[in-house]
């Protein structure tokens, strides 16, 4: 009876940490930036595999209007991501630009989440320039840095991370790719 006891006592105690050890926010940070190296850096520059993937999950297409201004370019398309509860918004353009806004964030977690991506990015081959842009832009509302990748000695993809630095705009994070033009001719061959 003792060892049943003791074994269900450790039970609820190993529940109990692994409870205390989730957080909401990393969840949300860590949620968008997987959203962000799949969608936009893995199957966004492949038309075919981001049409299947789009067509495979059940995102809610957002209309323009109710975009908040976050699609920039005309045929640009928003998708409404649900995560668990955790919406996030993805906002594709014909340039070859892909974005996931996030409306509340973490920023020091986003931070750290970005860093690990960065980390794995460069394992499959990708390389930060030398001559990297790193232009931090602080006007008491938003900061943006800019990172330039190659793939193979050819540049390919800038990748741009703004965070809102005050409540008061449509997003507290947003992170963008944007693919060597011509990648991805889905939206371009609908441009008008």
């Amino acid at each position: 009876m003792r060892l049943i006891w003791a074994s269900l006592t450790l039970c609820v105690a190993a529940s109990q940490a692994t409870a205390e050890e989730f957080s909401a926010e990393k969840y949300i940070a860590d949620g968008a930036v997987m959203l962000f190296w799949n969608a936009c850096v893995k199957l966004y520059p492949n038309p075919k595999e981001f049409e299947d993937w789009i067509g495979s999950n059940t995102f809610d297409a957002v209309p323009e209007d109710q975009a908040g201004g976050l699609i920039r370019e005309k045929g640009g398309k928003a998708y409404s991501v649900n995560n668990n509860g955790v919406r996030y918004l993805l906002v594709t353009e014909p340039s070859n630009l892909c974005t996931v806004f996030v409306k509340e964030a973490n920023l020091d977690l986003a931070r750290r989440a970005f860093d690990k991506w960065q980390e794995k990015l460069k394992t499959k081959g990708w390389v930060e320039f030398d001559s990297m842009t790193h232009d931090t832009k602080a006007n008491n509302s938003l900061r943006t840095t800019s990172y330039e990748y190659a793939l193979v000695g050819k540049k390919v993809m800038i990748v741009s991370v703004s965070e809102a630095l005050t409540d008061a705009g449509a997003f507290q994070l947003a992170m963008s790719a944007s693919v060597q033009r011509g990648a991805n001719t889905s939206l371009q061959a609908r441009r008008p």
